[in-house]
C-alpha cells in the first residue's frame, strides 16, 4: 500500500465550555460597542444600514438560487448588522476558500487514476440524451462514464447493510468508509467488529465521518485509532472556530478492495435497519456497484480523506483497478457514473443531474425524497415536465423526522398538484431514500435530497445509471411504495390545520437556510 504523508491522528479536545466562552466574549464585545455608540446612535444606525445594504448588493450578485438570496435578504433586513456578519462568517471566511482549494487540488491528483474521456465518448452510441450529461460530468467534474458494471439495488436499509457487512467480511486489501452519521448501536457494533478483525488481518482500513455526530461517546475516534483503523472527522462542530462548518459531509461511500462499492441513503445507525423505531418504519435504499465504476467512488473518498487533514499521498495507484476499456453491449448497453458534489466548486452537480433528467424525460419521472425545499429552478423543471405530458410522481414521508421541513414540503403541494404532479406520502413511516427513475432507462441512487442543503451546501454523492434491467428493479420498488402510500389531493392539502399551513409558508422563506 502506498505511503500516506503527514497523516496525523491527533484528536483535539474542544469542549463545549470553550465554545461558550467564545460566545460570551462576543456578546460582551457587542455590548461594549453599543455602549460606546449609544450617544451617537444616529451615526451607528447609518453605518449599520450602509453595511447591510452593501452586503445585500453582494448577495444579489452571487450566482446562487434566488430563494437563497431571499432568505438572507429577509434576515439582513430584520437584523442588518447581525445578519450581514453571520452571512460573511458562513460564506466568505478564508477557511471556506482553503477548503475548496484543497479539494480542487485533490481532484487534480486523482483524475489521472480513473477512466479516460474515450469511455465517456462511447456513451453517444448508447443514447444521445445520456451523452450530453455524461460529457458534462466528465469535462466539468472529472466523473467518467463506465460500462460493464454489475449494479444491485436494495429497496431497504436492512438489505443494503446486510449486503455491506457481507462484502466487508470478504475484504482482502483495503476498506474505505465515509458516512454522514455513525451512532452507537447494533449496526455500528457489528460493522466495527468487522473493521477491527480486518485491521488485525492486515487489511488497510480508513474510516471517516461527519463532525456533526453529537451523540458519540467520549473518545470514539481515539478508540478507533487504537484498533489500527485510520480515522478522520470532517469539520467537528465547534462554534466560532471552524469557518466552514455550515458545509457538512453528507456522503455515504464504502469501497472494498477497489472492486466493490456501496452508496445510498443509509447511514451506520440502528434506525436505518429498523432496530430502533423513531418515526414508524424507516424506508431507505442502497446501491452496490461491482466493476470499473467503483474507481469513481474511490477517487471521491480519497479526495475528501486528504482534504480533511490537508495531506498528500505519493501513489494512489494500488487503490484503482486500471482495467482495460470495456465496450458496452450494443443490444443492451449499460453505463454507470459515480459522481460527487461539493459546495464552492461552481457546479450545483446534484441539481444539474436532476434537471437534466426532468428536461429529457419522455414518459415518467418517479422520485423518492425525504425533504422538499425547492427553488424556482427545480419547481420549473418539475412542473414543465408534467405539463408536457410526463408523469411526475413524488413520494415523501407521512411521518416526518423534523416538523418544520415537513410543513415546508407540504407548502409546495398546491402548486405541484395544479401542474398535474402526483404526490404520495409513505404512510408506514419515514421515507429516507433518495432515488430517481426515468422512462425505465435512467436512474440515480445516492445522498442528494431535494432541499437547499443537499443541492448547495453539503458534500454529496450518488451513482447515475443507464441500465434498463436495474431501472426495472427500481421501478418495482416504486410501485410497491406507491401502494403503501397515501395519494395527496387538493382536498387533503386544503383541510390541513391552519397552523400547519401558516408555519409552512412562513418557514418556507427561510427554507434555504435549513
Amino acid at each position: 500500500m502506498s505511503k500516506v504523508i503527514n497523516d496525523a491522528h491527533h484528536i483535539k479536545a474542544r469542549p463545549f465550555i470553550v465554545a461558550l466562552l467564545f460566545f460570551l466574549i462576543q456578546i460582551g464585545v457587542f455590548i461594549l460597542v453599543y455602549h460606546f455608540f449609544r450617544e451617537k446612535l444616529s451615526y451607528f444606525g447609518f453605518l449599520q444600514s450602509l453595511f447591510g445594504v452593501m452586503c445585500i448588493i453582494y448577495i444579489i450578485n452571487r450566482p446562487i438560487s434566488s430563494s437563497y438570496h431571499i432568505a438572507w435578504l429577509v434576515v439582513i433586513a430584520a437584523l442588518p448588522l447581525f445578519g450581514a456578519l453571520l452571512y460573511l462568517f458562513l460564506h466568505i471566511m478564508p477557511g471556506v476558500d482553503r477548503l475548496n482549494a484543497r479539494l480542487e487540488s485533490q481532484v487534480e491528483t486523482t483524475k489521472r487514476y480513473i477512466s479516460s474521456l474515450e469511455n465517456t465518448l462511447l456513451v453517444k452510441k448508447a443514447d444521445e440524451k445520456f451523452n450530453g450529461l455524461a460529457l458534462y460530468l466528465y469535462e466539468r467534474c472529472q466523473h467518467p462514464a463506465t460500462s460493464g458494471n454489475k449494479l444491485t439495488y436494495y429497496p431497504s436499509g436492512e438489505e443494503a447493510i446486510d449486503a455491506l457487512k457481507l462484502a466487508l467480511r470478504q475484504a482482502r486489501k483495503f476498506i474505505f468508509m465515509e458516512y454522514f452519521i455513525v451512532a452507537e448501536g447494533e449496526v455500528w457494533q457489528e460493522i466495527y467488529a468487522i473493521l477491527k478483525a480486518k485491521a488485525k488481518e492486515g487489511v488497510e482500513v480508513r474510516f471517516m465521518y461527519d463532525g456533526s455526530c453529537f451523540n458519540l461517546p467520549k473518545g470514539f475516534q481515539r478508540n478507533i485509532l487504537k484498533e489500527g483503523i485510520a480515522c478522520r472527522v470532517f469539520s467537528p462542530i465547534s462554534p466560532f472556530i471552524s469557518t466552514y462548518q455550515n458545509n457538512r459531509d453528507h456522503r455515504k461511500i464504502t469501497v472494498i478492495d477497489g472492486k466493490v462499492g456501496f452508496t445510498g441513503g443509509f447511514n451506520l445507525a440502528d434506525e436505518y435497519v429498523n432496530k430502533k423505531l423513531r418515526f414508524g418504519y424507516w424506508k431507505d435504499a442502497g446501491l452496490k456497484i461491482v466493476g470499473v465504476g467503483v474507481d469513481n467512488l474511490t477517487a471521491s473518498f480519497l479526495q475528501m480523506w486528504h482534504m480533511v487533514n490537508d495531506t498528500i499521498e505519493t501513489d494512489m495507484s494500488p487503490y484503482f483497478q486500471h482495467l482495460p476499456l470495456e465496450l458496452p453491449d450494443q443490444d443492451n448497453p449499460t453505463w454507470a457514473i459515480g459522481y460527487a458534489d461539493a459546495p464552492g466548486d461552481g457546479e450545483s452537480l446534484g441539481e444539474n443531474i436532476y434537471l437534466h433528467l426532468l428536461y429529457h424525460a419522455k414518459k415518467y419521472v418517479h422520485i423518492m425524497t425525504p425533504y422538499l425545499i425547492l427553488d424556482d429552478i427545480i419547481i420549473k423543471g418539475l412542473t414543465q415536465a408534467s405539463k408536457k405530458g410526463v408523469e411526475v410522481a413524488i413520494i415523501l414521508p407521512h411521518i416526518p423526522d423534523k416538523k418544520i421541513p415537513f410543513y415546508i414540503a407540504r407548502s409546495y403541494y398546491d402548486r405541484l398538484l395544479e401542474a398535474g404532479i402526483k404526490i404520495y406520502e409513505y404512510t408506514p413511516g419515514f421515507l429516507h431514500a433518495k432515488v430517481w427513475v426515468v422512462d425505465g432507462e435512467f436512474a440515480t441512487v445516492g445522498t442528494v435530497n431535494l432541499d437547499f442543503r443537499s443541492l448547495y451546501l453539503n458534500f454529496e454523492n450518488g451513482i447515475l445509471c443507464y441500465d434498463k434491467s436495474l431501472c426495472e428493479t427500481i421501478e418495482k420498488d416504486f410501485q410497491e411504495t406507491f401502494s403503501a402510500s397515501q395519494v395527496i389531493t387538493q382536498w387533503f392539502y386544503r383541510k390541513r390545520p391552519l397552523y400547519q399551513r401558516l408555519s409552512g409558508r412562513i418557514a418556507r422563506v427561510f427554507g434555504a437556510l435549513m
